[in-house]
């Protein structure tokens, strides 16, 4: 099989470009600058040594997404593209570029592979899209985000209504939404960035919780989606839902730092999220906080990933085994 992939350095993208060489696949990988390649061949060192030798086989291209002609160019009939580049931020700064990193970016992709006609179209959505008021959210929990679910949910909404509209059109896909997804990579961005704070050390914690999953879970199934005639689903991907003081408890332990000692409430970190603001203000620099991750960590958001497990037989990593691999791989990447 041949895959193009966006997003081939990233989290996902990286853990994918693995599974799919293991596998004997061929891919064609968008990349954003030879930086980040260079992290994603630290990561594949890690694995063994036959798929470090076939990280030379990835067909690297350079390319915009807000470029619908330099996709014309590079998408193929014969592809089966996998979504996986998206932008997730919580400063309000970043809504435009969110907004056009995952809604036009989207929508120009969708577009070429409906004039191509690719073999299959597997988007990566995100768990932020499931917004009806219920205990537990699954696939069928789709609707227009609410509130709550913050600017990077409206625009993963309005880049899978895209995916929706696609399939409409005769589009062939399929759309998979995971909940937080946890893996090594670079500790200062994304989900990842939860162990680059737990490794230097967190004094408080919060009793919100959510839901998490594993990298490899989500590549595998990936491929699983690939590799069968399932088009035009959905699907919620989630291992286990957490609450963040024991979800950061367990890391802080892997890490073998000492554990968040004091609870902080709602007006402790509104207060926080302020005086980071300031501080952002005066010295030029992201908030560590903001409004809306602040919001995050006391909410109760529980997601249900039992569909897909059923049908294709699917088991998910234990999120304590994941953590305990997942702060090996840190260990022996030596991030600063």
């Amino acid at each position: 099989m041949e895959f193009f992939l966006t997003g081939g350095t990233g989290l996902l993208g990286t853990y994918f470009l693995i599974q799919a060489l293991e596998q004997g696949h061929g891919v064609t990988a968008i990349y954003r600058n030879e930086k980040s390649i260079e992290l994603s061949k630290k990561i594949f060192a890690l694995q063994s040594t036959q798929i470090v030798e076939k990280f030379s086989k990835i067909n690297w291209v350079q390319a915009n997404l807000l470029n619908p002609l330099e996709l014309d160019e590079l998408i193929l009939p014969h592809h089966t593209l996998v979504h996986c580049a998206g932008m997730v931020s919580f400063l309000p700064s970043d809504e435009q570029e969110m907004y056009k990193s995952n809604f036009i970016g989207t929508q120009n992709l969708v577009n070429v592979c409906i004039e191509k006609g690719v073999k299959k179209f597997i988007h990566i959505s995100s768990v932020s899209t499931l917004c009806k008021e219920e205990k537990i959210r699954d696939e069928m929990s789709f609707q227009r985000p609410a509130k709550e679910s913050g600017f990077y949910g409206k625009s993963k909404y309005l880049a899978e209504m895209e995916v929706w509209r696609g399939m409409q059109e005769g589009l062939n896909a399929c759309v998979l939404s995971p909940s937080i997804i946890l893996g090594a990579h670079d500790w200062n961005k994304g989900s990842s960035k939860m162990f680059g704070v737990a490794h230097q050390g967190l004094l408080f914690y919060t009793l919100g919780k959510t839901g998490f999953i594993d990298v490899n879970d989500v590549a595998k199934a990936i491929l699983i989606v690939a590799e069968t005639q399932t088009k035009q689903k959905r699907y919620c991907l989630n291992a286990e839902n957490i609450y963040y003081k024991d979800f950061f408890e367990n890391l802080h332990l892997a890490f073998g730092k000492p554990m968040p000692k004091y609870k902080a409430g709602k007006f402790i970190t509104s207060l926080y999220w302020r005086l980071q603001w300031l501080k952002s203000k005066i010295t030029n620099s992201a908030p560590l906080v903001t409004k809306e991750s602040a919001r995050t960590a006391h909410s109760i958001r529980l997601f249900n990933g039992d569909r897909f497990a059923e049908e294709f037989s699917f088991s998910y990593t234990p999120i304590n085994k994941s953590v305990a691999s997942i702060v090996k791989k840190y260990n022996a990447l030596k991030f600063d």
